[in-house]
C-alpha cells in the first residue's frame, strides 16, 4: 500500500434549516427541545436512509412528521416554502435558496469533516497545484 497524505480542509456542522418566515428564524441558536413538534423535510430514494440516520444522530429522535424530497435542492425549496424544517450540513449554506436560514443547534455535536487525500510522495505538478489551491483558506 502506498503512503497517503491526509489533509483536513474543513468541518461542516449539522444545522437546522428554516424558512425566513419560521418563528425560530430570529434566533442564532436553537435547542433540540425547540424542535419536538416540527415537521422535518428529508431526502427520499437512495439517500433517505442516510437522511433519517443523520436526523436521528443529530437530534436524538425520529421526527413524528416528515416530508420526503427527491433532491437536496427540492428539500431546501420545501423549507423555503414554509412546509417544514430540515437538518443539513452547513456546507449547503452557500447554495441555499435566498429565503432560508441555517441555525446552530446548541445541543448537537455532529457534522462532517472534509479531507483531501493524496499520495505522500506526489510530484505531479497539476496535483500539487490543486493541493495548494484547496489549502488556501477561502474568506467566509
Amino acid at each position: 500500500i502506498k503512503q497517503v497524505h491526509k489533509q483536513h480542509l474543513a468541518y461542516f456542522p449539522i444545522e437546522l434549516v428554516v424558512s425566513k418566515l419560521h418563528p425560530l428564524v430570529e434566533q442564532e441558536r436553537v435547542c433540540i427541545s425547540d424542535l419536538q413538534n416540527e415537521t422535518f423535510i428529508g431526502l427520499s430514494g437512495e439517500d433517505a436512509h442516510a437522511g433519517v440516520f443523520i436526523t436521528r444522530l443529530a437530534l436524538g429522535f425520529e421526527p413524528a412528521r416528515t416530508i420526503q424530497a427527491a433532491e437536496i435542492v427540492t428539500m431546501l425549496s420545501l423549507v423555503e416554502a414554509g412546509l417544514g424544517v430540515a437538518v443539513a450540513s452547513a456546507a449547503l449554506r452557500r447554495n441555499a435558496p435566498p429565503h432560508v436560514r441555517f441555525l446552530k443547534i446548541v445541543d448537537v455535536d455532529a457534522g462532517f469533516d472534509l479531507h483531501l487525500l493524496t499520495r505522500a510522495n506526489e510530484t505531479e505538478p497539476a496535483v500539487l497545484a490543486f493541493v495548494h489551491d484547496v489549502s488556501v483558506p477561502v474568506p467566509s
